[in-house]
């Protein structure tokens, strides 16, 4: 007897039993009851409120007294404790371990506050993996967005991009490519669309008019554009009228008042002693930044560290400096480390670090939260549906006990973190 696919399933049906499988019922509400809220836009806490979350969405908040709990929630009551948004590294590179300590990694990484990672490039075969696990809950800890990295020829000597095409000739690596004036824009991204990168970062050794073809082939393909703060030879100015969405390391900043050079590894030797945080070539392209909403991802923590080099200190306070400036001026800051933390090594990660160096650059506290928070959602292009404590937000949340408004320094003070509306008491 011969069947037509519709037969065969017409045949199915008939012979399927006559019952159906009743849904598992949702799961009950979780309410988090007398909190202060502080909401990540800025504004001051507010005291006595209640968030009521159904699945992995924030649907009611309010003072105590008017919001209605629903049958069968969980309610947590919490007098004295504050609820923040989830925070965001902006600026981490997870790979370069094995999977099982990124795994650790990423455990301490959530239980420390942070429920979103933005990684400036890795091996996106590994990263692509562990951000499906880190989705789909496998394996505990924050959501993952990583780049990939387009350079020229200079930089596929650099002992980092060596180690990064593993398995490939150096420069061919989907997530790790060459690229010149031959290159061919929209092929590198759909090339860099398959690895599952969110963003391609534009790295070193590309000329202006590379970098803005491949800017706009970027945005044509879905992909954001991530940057250093200067890409030698492209000053920082020509990267922001090209349309790049975020520029790193608040430092870099100073090439657009000093005069090109095409040599990378330079990038960290500024004239930090001649070029005023004020020089208007400076204050130029932060108004410029500010006017396109282009987001500069300060990274202060990681210009802390020790260094060998002659300008060290002033390289930490003009980046400090700037960093208040370029807030100050309207700039979309976000809070990123170079560095996540290493559990059983660090106490918490570095994020709550940087947080206090954007504090003690003169960043209110409230506003250092924002950066931390919804800017770096929005960096991350979820604005809309994460970074706040909103109705219609998913509740990404961390519950403190003291208030990080006062001190950022309480942002450590973890009594519980919530991702996707699931509680952890660490």
């Amino acid at each position: 007897v011969r069947y037509t696919l519709a037969g065969s399933a017409m045949s199915v049906f008939a012979v399927a039993p006559a019952y159906s499988q009743s849904p598992e019922p949702p799961p009950p509400p979780v309410v988090l009851a007398n909190v202060t809220i502080i909401d990540g836009t800025g504004t001051p806490p507010v005291p006595g409120q209640t968030i009521v979350i159904q699945g992995e969405e924030i649907v009611a908040l309010g003072p105590s007294e008017s919001i209605e709990v629903p049958d069968r929630a969980v309610i947590h009551q919490m007098p004295g404790r504050f609820v923040i948004p989830g925070l965001v590294d902006s600026h981490t590179h997870v790979t370069g371990s094995t999977r099982e300590s990124t795994e650790r990694q990423m455990g301490f990484a959530l239980r420390g506050g942070i429920t979103a990672i933005r990684d400036m490039a890795g091996m996106a075969p590994f990263l692509a993996g562990l951000a499906l696990d880190l989705d789909r809950g496998e394996v505990e800890g924050p959501d993952l967005f990583y780049s990939a990295i387009v350079a020229g020829p200079d930089f596929m000597a650099d002992p980092r991009a060596i180690r990064s095409s593993a398995g490939h000739e150096v420069g061919t690596a989907p997530w790790l490519l060459q690229v010149d004036g031959e290159s061919n824009p929209a092929v590198v991204m759909a090339t860099i669309r398959g690895t599952g990168a969110t963003a391609v970062k534009i790295y070193a050794d590309v000329e202006p008019d590379v970098f803005s073809a491949m800017t706009a082939a970027a945005h044509e393909a879905g992909l954001k554009v991530w940057a250093h703060g200067t890409v030698f030879p492209v000053k920082p100015m020509e990267q922001v009228i090209a349309g790049a969405d975020a520029l790193s390391h608040s430092p870099y900043l100073i090439w657009e008042g000093s005069p090109r050079i095409d040599d990378f590894t330079q990038r960290a030797l500024g004239d930090f002693q001649n070029v005023a945080v004020d020089d208007p070539a400076i204050v130029g392209l932060l108004e410029e930044m500010a006017r396109r909403g282009t987001f500069l991802d300060a990274t202060l923590w990681v210009f802390e560290r020790p260094s060998e080099d002659d300008v060290a200190d002033l390289r930490r306070a003009w980046g400090a400096d700037v960093t208040r400036l370029a807030h100050e001026l309207g700039v979309p800051v976000i809070a990123g480390t170079d560095g996540l933390g290493t559990p059983g090594r660090d106490e918490a990660p570095n994020l709550h670090q940087e947080l206090q160096y954007l504090v003690d650059a003169g960043v209110p506290a409230l506003e250092v939260l924002r950066m931390a928070t919804l800017n770096a959602q929005q960096a991350l292009g979820r604005g809309e549906t994460h970074g706040s404590v909103a109705v219609g937000k998913i509740a990404d949340l961390v519950i403190l006990s003291t208030d990080p408004s006062v001190d950022i320094a309480h942002t450590r003070d973890i009594v519980g973190v919530m991702k996707r509306g699931r509680l952890l008491f660490p």
